[in-house]
């Protein structure tokens, strides 16, 4: 829960919540993968975050969707979606 809250207040304080640059968030119980959670997926690029804690909330929100730099230090898979019609 501490992770969701400060997910919540960093794309709050940033203004990612309404707008072009809107980030949408979602809480699920479990993505049927247990790797060292909380665990976080960005998507359409299917990155997949591990141990995401309420500390290295921000620094995620910065690097990967403020700057587009995933933090690759937290990456465990990736799974875009498919975009081919």
């Amino acid at each position: 829960m501490a992770a969701w809250e400060a997910l919540k207040q960093e794309l709050k304080e940033r203004g990612l919540t309404v707008g072009d640059n809107a980030c949408y968030r979602t809480k699920v119980g479990c993505l049927r993968v247990c790797c060292q959670g909380p665990t976080m997926v960005v998507y359409p690029e299917g990155t997949w975050y591990r141990g995401m804690t309420a500390e290295r909330v921000p620094e995620f929100v910065q690097r990967h969707l403020v700057e587009g730099q995933p933090v690759q230090e937290q990456i465990f898979a990736r799974n875009p979606l498919n975009h081919k019609s």
